[in-house]
């Protein structure tokens, strides 16, 4: 029994995670038959992760944060190490970060960094003449501006985001196994939209 159970941990490594995170009982089912010397192709679809990068000085006093290489706080560091376990604990195939520093540090730090490949689609949004401003200071000259709806002046368009979104997700709807996004908090939005 036990050799039977380290057979299924070598080959269908998905029993080593947390119970919530195992196989359906078709999917063990596959496991086992593999371990036993039959062929199954797994039928367990590829899992998406995405991480925002860790805090920085502007993003904890909430200014918009898009082109400005802003470093990750020391909170900001301890935040992305703390994602490491649960990285470590992932079979990642594919792992992407923005071109961003904030990005590519938390990467670094969560233990992804020498898989990782920076996307440039996963830039976070060009604020053009918001770079920096709060929220509360741009509806001061610019009345209930809403950056999916009016964009930012001198930078990204939503239509143009949107974009840059779509053509990342049409490539990662080709790849077949598990992938970890490092990037922004604007940008997921449009992501999950």
């Amino acid at each position: 029994m036990a050799i039977a159970a380290a057979k299924r941990q070598q080959v269908c490594p998905s029993y080593a995670r947390p119970h919530k995170e195992r196989p359906n009982a078709r999917n063990r089912e596959s496991c086992l038959r593999v371990a036993e010397g039959e062929r199954v192709v797994s039928s367990i679809a590829p899992r998406l992760f995405y991480f925002r990068h860790g805090e920085t000085a502007w993003s904890l006093t909430g200014r918009h944060t898009g082109v400005t290489d802003t470093p990750l706080t020391v909170r900001g560091e301890s935040q992305a190490r703390a994602l490491a376990p649960w990285t470590a604990a992932i079979s990642f195939a594919h792992v992407f970060t923005s071109p961003r520093l904030r990005a590519r540090v938390t990467c670094e730090l969560a233990g992804l960094g020498a898989k990782a490949k920076v996307e440039p689609d996963l830039a976070e949004w060009n604020y053009g003449d918001f770079e920096g401003l709060r929220t509360v200071d741009i509806w001061k000259g610019s009345p209930g501006w809403d950056i999916f709806r009016d964009g930012c002046p001198n930078g990204e368009q939503a239509a143009a985001i949107g974009a840059r979104v779509d053509r990342r997700v049409a490539r990662l709807s080709e790849l077949d196994s598990d992938v970890a996004l490092f990037a922004h908090g604007q940008l997921g939005s449009v992501f999950v939209a």
